[in-house]
């Protein structure tokens, strides 16, 4: 059997790789990037070469990935999480894009209508108890305070972000006003900022603009801010990673100019163009992130 590789927080739990050492970083891994600018292998999943929306838990014990094998595709994702310190790997079933509840016993998920009709699901750590929360959702996102879950949606050709009072089981959409028809898409793999406030997203104009903005969950009536648009919004991908201590976003750049694609940050509260994330594999492609609870790592992609 093979040896999964895990290191967290820059403390090896088992054998590592260190990028740039003389032990190549296999073609598709999670890497860790923490407060030193050290960068070490965090985990890879033997049998899965292609792996994405990399998710710790609070309590830094689990990662939840989803993945598939190098014949399939996406829609044949399958929900997986990895214990840092046994390197057991659980395979929760299908599904796509984890998050994880707050005290880590549950997760929400999406499907794609395989093994279970399609839309945003709620299931334990085993994969058992599976309730379905969502039709017509996508992308579910669980809030850090543990109270909410969000998840995009689509009606009338307006797309918007619905959030869903875990504990009254109210649901109400982010977008109103100019808002409420401002999008034909929004993106997968928003983020919640960590006070459980605001919602950073990437969305797509009737146009075919692209724009990366900061919504208030309450409502856009209570605050709504663009922050990237146009050229620059297009280069990103949607995958977002909102540091704990709220003062910066990473963002995955897109390659261009036989260049890979790097993870970016910006300042949420400023208007300032994003910046290159300092530390990073400069000759790999970098993204699908999010950041450890104490903020201290930053958990990402890494491929060829």
């Amino acid at each position: 059997m093979q040896r999964l590789v895990i290191v967290l927080f820059g403390i090896a739990v088992s054998a590592g790789v260190t990028v740039g050492g003389d032990a190549p970083v296999r073609t598709a891994a999670i890497l860790a990037l923490d407060a030193d600018r050290e960068v070490r292998e965090l985990a890879s999943i033997p049998g899965y070469p292609i792996i994405n929306s990399p998710e710790i838990s609070n309590d830094g014990k689990w990662v939840a990935v989803d993945g598939w094998q190098a014949d399939q595709d996406l829609r044949d994702a399958r929900v997986l999480v990895v214990n840092v310190e046994s390197a057991e790997v659980r395979d929760l079933g299908p599904g796509a894009m984890p998050t994880f509840s707050p005290g880590g016993h549950r997760l929400a998920i999406s499907r794609y209508g395989n093994g279970g009709e399609r839309g945003v699901w709620v299931l334990n750590m085993d994969g058992a108890d599976a309730v379905f929360v969502k039709p017509d959702g996508w992308s579910g996102r669980w809030s850090p305070d543990g109270r909410q879950i969000a998840w995009t949606t689509s009606h009338n050709g307006n797309a918007t972000i619905e959030v869903m009072d875990i504990i009254e089981g109210i649901r109400h959409t982010v977008f109103e006003g100019e808002e409420a028809t401002r999008y034909a898409r929004v993106y997968w793999n928003f983020c919640w900022s960590p006070d459980s406030k605001a919602i950073c997203f990437k969305g797509r104009l009737p146009n075919g603009d692209d724009e990366v903005a900061i919504v208030d969950v309450r409502g856009s009536r209570h605050g709504f801010k663009v922050r990237l648009s146009g050229a620059t919004a297009a280069q990103f991908n949607p995958d977002i990673a909102w540091h704990p201590d709220g003062s910066r976003i990473a963002m995955p750049k897109k390659s261009q100019a036989g260049e890979p694609g790097q993870i970016y940050e910006f300042d949420p509260s400023r208007d300032d163009e994003p910046t290159r994330l300092k530390g990073q594999p400069a000759n790999r492609h970098n993204g699908g992130m999010c950041w450890s609870p104490d903020g201290r790592t930053l958990v990402f992609l890494s491929r060829d």
